[in-house]
This record gives structure tokens, C-alpha cells and sequence, in this order.
């Protein structure tokens, strides 16, 4: 005879003494029939990523200037901040800054002047911690976190800040390192490709000074 699988929900013994158990409290959102908030945030912040990578194709072939730009708009959804700063210096010695915000609509002037004083923070010994700031672009305090952004011989910072005094936790932070990295990839073959061509001017210009020199002293054709 097989053997028979004991009942999955027995009946209560009546004669038994009750067990007691601690309430569980359910998700905030739960009792609304909805996901937990934080599970919307990753959920929006996943399809966020999905995109980001896509900007990978896009620049592709891009300066430097516009790789940097979407880059600094792509983050801000990313990660739901408030402002973005990218410091690069570029090729030519000078700084490639673009500054963002949530809000938009910064004057130039007003972007400047916000950059100026976030770049004194924008240095290796920041890397990674949380600051708390005055917001240099509206009220009130900031939560800004610096990221290393390096490739090979150029080697900048991002700062990313949001008013939420717990930012960034640690999916935020998994977040920035992958947005991080992916830019910093663009930029080193960006550099590469400017590298490349330069040297393939240079060769082409050399061949040619030494093909004029060539004909220069080449002897007179005498006649017969």
C-alpha cells in the first residue's frame, strides 16, 4: 500500500493550548495591494540602467564634450539626484565641465558659478564618502557623493548630490559604478580613436615632407 501524505493543514486539537506568535508587519505598501516603494525605485531604476546602456551605441564616434553631456543627463535619472557635476580635463590640458540639474533651466552664468563651488570637493580624498553640503543651486542641504572618473591618461571626478540625507545607499552606489565605468570605457576609446587619427596625420605629413625632399634632390633630367 502506498503511503499516504500526512494532512498539510491539520485540524487544531481542541484540547491544545493556542501557540502564541509575534505580528509580522507587512510592507508599507503591501496593505495598499502595491509593491514596497523601494521596489518601484529599483524597478524604475533597472529601466534606467537598460537605457543607459544604450547611450553606449550612441557614442560611438561622438566628442568628447557630447559623451560627457548625455552622460551628466542619463545619471540624473539614474540615481534620482538632484545635480550632477562631471569635471574632465581634456587633451588639450584644459577642463571639460558639465554641470546638471533635476530642475533645468540653469543660467550659464549660475551653472558656473555653482561649479566653482563644488570643484574644490572633487579630489581623491572624497572619493566615496558622503558629504553633507549647502545645496549650491536652490535650499537647503545636499547629500553629495564623489566618484572617480578615469581612463588610462586623463582622469576626472563626478559629483552626484540629492537632498535625501541617507544618499546614496548601496544599490545607488552599484548604480554609479556601473554608469561610471561604462563612460569611462567611451572616453578611453574616444581618446584612442583622437590618438589614432592624430598619428595617421602626422605619418601622412612626414611621408609627404619626405617625398618633396626626395624629388628636391633628385638630379636635373639631362637631354640627349
Amino acid at each position: 500500500m502506498a503511503d499516504l501524505d500526512p494532512d498539510p493543514d491539520p485540524l487544531p486539537d481542541p484540547h491544545s493550548h493556542p501557540q502564541t506568535s509575534a505580528a509580522v508587519p507587512a510592507p508599507a505598501d503591501a496593505a495598499a495591494g502595491g509593491l514596497p516603494a523601494r521596489w518601484h525605485a529599483l524597478r524604475d531604476s533597472m529601466r534606467h540602467l537598460v537605457a543607459f546602456g544604450g547611450l553606449r551605441a550612441m557614442w560611438s564616434g561622438q566628442p568628447a564634450a557630447a559623451i560627457v553631456e548625455s552622460f551628466a543627463d542619463a545619471l540624473l535619472g539614474l540615481v534620482h539626484a538632484r545635480l550632477v557635476l562631471v569635471r574632465l580635463p581634456d587633451a588639450s590640458a584644459e577642463v571639460l565641465e558639465v554641470l546638471r540639474t533635476a530642475e533645468g533651466g540653469l543660467t550659464r552664468p549660475r551653472a558656473r558659478r555653482a561649479a566653482r563651488r563644488l570643484a574644490p570637493l572633487l579630489i581623491a580624498e572624497n572619493v566615496g564618502a558622503r558629504l553633507r553640503i549647502p545645496s549650491p543651486v536652490g535650499r537647503g542641504p545636499l547629500s553629495l557623493v564623489v566618484v572617480p572618473l578615469g581612463h588610462e591618461t586623463l582622469a576626472g571626478f563626478v559629483a552626484v548630490g540629492s537632498p535625501a540625507a541617507g544618499f546614496p545607499d548601496e544599490l545607488e552606489r552599484a548604480l554609479l559604478g556601473v554608469a561610471t565605468g561604462q563612460a569611462a570605457v567611451a572616453l578611453r576609446e574616444r581618446e584612442q580613436f583622437e590618438l589614432a587619427t592624430r598619428e595617421r596625420a602626422e605619418e601622412a605629413l612626414r611621408e609627404g615632407a619626405s617625398e618633396r625632399r626626395a624629388l628636391d634632390d633628385s638630379p636635373p633630367a639631362t637631354s640627349t
